[in-house]
């Protein structure tokens, strides 16, 4: 039997495990839960605070907060009295950590990839880290604390991200749990490099009172699926699906199909299911059978049949919806349609490119359809390419592209792939490199003025390439050369050899470069949440 199962209920809100229940020295424990933080109290917890009730000189009962989760030695929210004369300790760890507190304006991920300040999250979804896999996974906020203090610390990484924090936060780096006072500049963090969009409250609108069956209707508004506004709780599934089937799926009269790889089908089948559909499944697609799913699909805009023969576009009643919404729909056609990133030179990225063909009657809705593509990423602050037209076979293709790594980089970091997982990690690590390359460039940059200040007190070019720890020629060509921007050296590593040592799961490691500590008179916040890491 868990210990958990061991404590008994003895009122409302209150839960004891009884002296001597688990060791012959153990005192009496007492825990303050609902019967959802009951159910998501963790054995390790438990255990800790047993373990508490053994020390020396303990007056019980050791009291536990709704606020509990595992912390170093005794949990966060465990409260314990020791008595001096019975041979009392003081423990810095029963004191507890402040786990996860960021201050006010702290931008919070969450799974449809839009951004919420953490002292405006309350019941939404967020995306938290499984330390031990390198995986992503939703958690969802129980409880949620604040309070105030004096002062923060401010990490800064060499792929230019930033973290306000106090300075008992834990943080997991390559070799394990520190907190951030013990954090060290060279120390290797765990960062996801996915920025998204901040969250905006849409504006209520209808986009779709009924399909013209009442049937259907029926079997979609039992599905919560009717009517559907710009605030329908399944909006984001919905624009996620309508995007992935524009670009790789099939509507006929009774069926929606999907077609992708096996792990973007496993998170497909997961969103129909969603909207209350079963689903069928091969090797290489998903479908459901379904006329009321079908024609749902098609009056939202979605095209039914041959899409080289048919005229469709992104749908107007889109352009209304907030950015993160938007980026549902994009994400999910270029998914299914964009290109994975490449680089041919092991150190530079080839274009983006996505495209459309179309039979030449249908070339204007083709043109119009990447054109309202290019709009839409204008809007995520993404410049692409000159639309190109030109005869494939019998049909007209038109494309775009997405050119250089600046762009590439806001692409990756702003909109992504959804459906696509190793093509959405993969383009995450290339944000990482490109981000490393900028700044190698920068430091670089302020080595090409260090190298020209000591010319004019005498040094030599040979003293100044051992102060700076730089080869002759740079130095040389700073002091000598009107040098503007400067290039990667020759011993930074490809993208591949750059993966294979600086990447864990969905997680890129970052390197700590600074670290200082700033005044803040302000709030700090905390979630106790559904996964028994405890991070968000």
């Amino acid at each position: 039997m868990e210990l958990k199962e061991k404590l008994q209920r003895v009122g409302k809100y209150e839960y004891v495990l009884q002296k001597r229940t688990v060791y012959p020295d153990q005192r009496e424990v007492k825990f303050f839960l609902n019967e959802t933080l009951y159910g998501l109290l963790e054995e390790s917890a438990v255990l800790q605070a047993v373990n508490a009730s053994r020390l020396p000189g303990v007056v019980e009962p050791v009291v536990v907060m709704p606020d509990v989760h595992v912390g170093y030695g005794f949990p966060i929210g465990g409260v314990m009295a020791t008595d001096p004369a019975e041979g009392g300790i003081i423990s810095p760890g029963a004191i507890g950590y402040d786990i996860n507190c960021l201050p006010e304006g702290t931008p919070i991920l969450t799974p449809y990839g839009y951004t919420v300040e953490v002292e405006r999250v309350s019941r939404q979804s967020l995306l938290g880290g499984d330390r031990e896999k390198g995986k992503l996974k939703e958690v969802k906020p129980v409880l949620k604390f604040q309070k105030k203090v004096k002062k923060l610390l401010k990490i800064r990484t060499d792929l230019g991200y930033e973290i306000r924090l106090t300075e008992d936060h834990p943080i997991f780096t390559d070799r394990g749990t520190k907190s951030a006072k013990n954090l060290k500049v060279g120390d290797k963090v765990p960062v996801y490099p996915f920025k998204g969009v901040p969250y905006e409250e849409p504006e209520e609108f209808t986009i779709l009172e009924t399909v013209g069956d009442e049937k259907l209707d029926k079997e979609l508004r039992k599905r919560e699926l009717l009517p559907l506004t710009s605030k329908s709780e399944k909006l984001p599934i919905v624009l996620k699906l309508l995007g992935y089937l524009t670009g790789d799926g099939h509507l006929s009269e009774d069926k929606v199909s999907f077609y992708g790889s096996s792990e973007g089908l496993k998170l497909l089948k997961r969103d129909i299911e969603k909207l209350g559909f079963t689903t069928c499944q091969t090797e290489n697609w998903v479908y459901v059978s379904s006329k009321s799913l079908a024609r749902f699909f098609e009056k939202l805009g979605a095209p039914k049949g041959n899409k080289t023969k048919k005229t469709f576009g992104v749908p107007e009643w889109l352009f209304k919806l907030p950015k993160w919404l938007k980026r549902l729909y994009l994400a999910s056609l270029f998914g299914a349609k964009m290109n994975k990133v490449y680089s041919p030179n092991g150190k530079t990225f080839s274009n983006l490119t996505f495209s459309v063909s179309k039979k030449p009657e249908h070339s204007e809705s083709g043109l119009k359809f990447v054109n309202d593509l290019k709009r839409l990423l204008e809007e995520f602050g993404i410049k692409t390419s000159k639309v190109e037209s030109f005869k494939d076979g019998k049909s007209v293709r038109f494309r775009f592209h997405i050119t250089s790594e600046g762009e590439i980089l806001k692409f990756l970091e702003r909109v992504g792939y959804e459906y696509a997982p190793e093509r959405k990690k993969l383009g995450l690590y290339a944000v990482a490199y490109i981000r490393k390359k900028l700044f190698e460039r920068e430091n670089s940059q302020g080595k090409v003025w260090e190298a020209k200040l000591p010319k004019v007190s005498g040094m030599s070019v040979s003293e100044i390439a051992l102060a700076l720890k730089v080869n002759r020629c740079f130095v040389e060509r700073s002091i000598y050369e009107n040098r503007g921007s400067v290039r990667i050296g020759k011993d930074f590593p490809s993208f591949d050899e750059w993966i294979k040592k600086n990447t864990f799961g969905d997680f890129v490691f970052a390197t700590v470069v600074e670290i200082e500590e700033e005044p803040y008179e302000g709030w700090v916040y905390d979630f106790t949440v559904s996964q028994k890491e405890h991070n968000f």
